[in-house]
């Protein structure tokens, strides 16, 4: 026999119809509203009988005053004989359907949003319904919801930056609020929405945020003559693609713990520029013209990935050079963990040995992660380096 647990799951799941049926087509009538579920009576016992209709008793409408609804029949039972049991589950009204299933707040926040809405906004009905549950997490901000709307009814292909645009809602709302603005956004904007694009900015038609470069100069000299002695540096890509320092070398590693080793093993490195490379995000360099006239090194752990994120950069700057990434440095590292499995098949584009290197790694699943290469070992390495471009 069912449960009301049960009911309520199963009511929970017409919810989605209710909805549909209450804010974009009534067509047909929802109410009443019937529960299709399990009527059979096999009970071990007549106790355990009694007890069942009892539960289906007490949440029903008749004891709780909202709810279900259960209409009995009569019927001749093998084990019980003549018994009153459940012919049919039902909810008369939205309210008792509603109540029951602990969502009228919700539909009432719904409805006045709806009704807000619509006004200006037709076309939205059905992607609101679709979207009732982040409707109604954003109840409180749904002004500005409003006014985006609005901006990009208006300016549906703006080419700009978020920030840039006057739309009269603090500059982050629209990044914070993209779960809830991107089907919107999709209705409104229509045939002008970038269905190709990757990101939500780029789907929209706004300027992508543009992406940063942490770097450090170990020219003591330089780094006062054009940094103000500040040691760690961060600024916008373009920004570093128009630097003016004179330096002859730079050396990409791959993430901060490295940049903080090289710094503290090789505090002075004559015009010399170490950047963080941030792992695959360090293809962002690939607009910085002056590194094709730098010699450019590039250090990662000697890992499939490693060797694949040197591969991309590589192909924009196909002078770099990997830096203790061969054979001698498998050969002085301490330990080895397992790796993530590469799913890259293609050829990459490396030099040497490093083929044969990013083979075995990555047919092994391991990884040698730079920051545990011997320290003397880096520091010889970086000295020669040094001193091979005096």
């Amino acid at each position: 026999m069912v449960t009301p647990e049960e009911i309520r799951k199963k009511a929970l799941a017409k919810y989605p119809s209710f909805m549909k049926y209450e804010f974009v087509s009534k067509e047909e009538d929802f109410f009443p509203l019937v529960i299709r579920c399990d009527k059979s009576i096999d009970f071990a016992s007549l106790k355990e009988l009694e007890q069942g209709i009892t539960c289906l008793y007490s949440s029903s409408k008749e004891k709780k005053g909202y709810g279900y609804e259960v209409e009995y029949v009569e019927r001749n039972t093998k084990l019980f004989g003549k018994q009153s049991v459940p012919l049919k589950v039902f909810f008369v009204t939205e309210s008792d359907f509603l109540k029951f299933i602990g969502m009228d707040e919700h539909t009432d926040t719904f409805r006045s949003v709806m009704e807000m809405t619509v006004q200006e906004f037709p076309e939205l009905r059905e992607t609101l319904v679709k979207h009732h549950s982040l409707v109604v997490k954003y109840f409180d901000e749904w002004e500005q919801i409003m006014k985006v709307c609005r901006f990009f009814r208006l300016n549906p292909k703006t080419g700009k930056f978020v920030r840039e645009l006057n739309i009269g809602v603090h500059t982050k709302f629209v990044e914070e609020s993209k779960d809830i603005l991107r089907p919107l956004l999709d209705v409104i904007v229509g045939d002008d929405v970038n269905t190709e694009a990757k990101t939500f900015f780029s789907r929209f038609n706004l300027k992508e945020g543009d992406p940063e470069v942490a770097f450090r100069i170990t020219d003591s000299e330089l780094c006062m003559r054009y940094m103000s002695g500040f040691t760690y540096n961060k600024v916008f890509v373009c920004e570093f693609a128009r630097f003016n320092i004179p330096v002859r070398n730079v050396i990409i590693v791959e993430n901060k713990h490295n940049m903080t080793k090289v710094i503290e093993l090789i505090p002075e490195m004559k015009d010399t520029l170490v950047v963080w490379g941030c792992g695959y995000q360090a293809t962002v360099l690939k607009d910085v013209a002056w590194l094709n006239d730098v010699n450019l090194y590039y250090w990662g752990d000697i890992d499939a990935q490693g060797y694949e994120i040197m591969a991309n950069v590589r192909k924009y700057f196909p002078h770099m050079v990997s830096i203790m990434m061969d054979r001698e440095a498998l050969s002085v590292h301490p330990v080895c963990v397992k790796g993530t499995d590469s799913r890259i098949k293609k050829t990459l584009e490396l030099l040497g040995d490093e083929n044969e290197i990013y083979n075995f790694v990555k047919e092994a699943g391991l990884r040698f992660e730079q920051e545990l290469l011997p320290e003397r070992y880096v520091e010889n390495c970086l000295v020669k380096l040094s001193d091979k471009n005096l």
